[in-house]
């Protein structure tokens, strides 16, 4: 199985306040997060906004992901970012006071047939993929006209300094690298083939892809 490293970033500040890894649909599915991070999610929902996803790099061993995972906390900073652990243990290794915090928000829990109708439905809406149109414009609409002042201009400027010149650890880049070397990839089907031409018809193009394409 396939494993990702996924980042959550907040559109109105610009910053990653989280950082995870999975498969499938994992980086998607906002049920089951822990309290930090459903809190940012329910001020990005009352501002109009919705939640950045970013997949950093994908198609590793869980041993890999674990390694990448920890490498983009430890980049942050956990003081910066909702995650509850260090990384590199998913929650099999979760602190004593996180364990107390689970247990506590568990006990005499008790979920009602219209509750579970409820997430099942939230649920089912989350796996058709892309915003609506409607909920694009919706985006859009809440970002024009906004104004930042110079010292959250500051801030920002700030918090992206260096981001781009720093990357993952030497050792965890070796160890990616000598991942990719050996990992013998599997020829695609053709329903696979087929799935990903349709995925790409109707997308914009940019001049460069374009180009590229007809060998300029």
């Amino acid at each position: 199985m396939d494993f990702y490293i996924y980042e959550h970033w907040r559109p109105d500040t610009n910053t990653c306040f989280y950082v995870g890894k999975g498969t499938a649909r994992r980086a998607w599915v906002m049920s089951n997060r822990n309290p930090h991070h459903k809190a940012i999610q329910s001020k990005l929902t009352s501002m109009g906004l919705s939640i950045d996803i970013k997949i950093v790099v994908s198609n590793l061993t869980e041993e890999a992901a674990f390694l990448v995972e920890r490498d983009r906390i430890a980049f942050y900073g956990r003081d910066n970012l909702s995650n509850m652990t260090d990384g590199g243990e998913g929650i099999s290794n979760p602190s004593e006071k996180v364990r107390k915090k689970q247990s506590d928000a568990n006990k005499n829990k008790v979920f009602t047939d219209e509750y579970r109708r409820k997430l099942s439905d939230a649920a089912s809406k989350r796996k058709i993929g892309p915003h609506s149109p409607e909920h694009r414009a919706k985006i859009g609409a809440a970002g024009k006209g906004r104004v930042f002042s110079e010292e959250h201009k500051r801030k920002l400027s700030e918090s992206n300094k260096g981001k781009k010149h720093q990357s993952h650890s030497e050792e965890t880049r070796a160890k990616m690298s000598e991942f990719q070397k050996n990992r013998k990839r599997k020829p695609f089907s053709d329903e696979t083939k087929l799935k990903m031409s349709n995925s790409h018809k109707g997308r914009p193009w940019s001049e460069k892809r374009r180009l590229a394409q007809k060998g300029a």
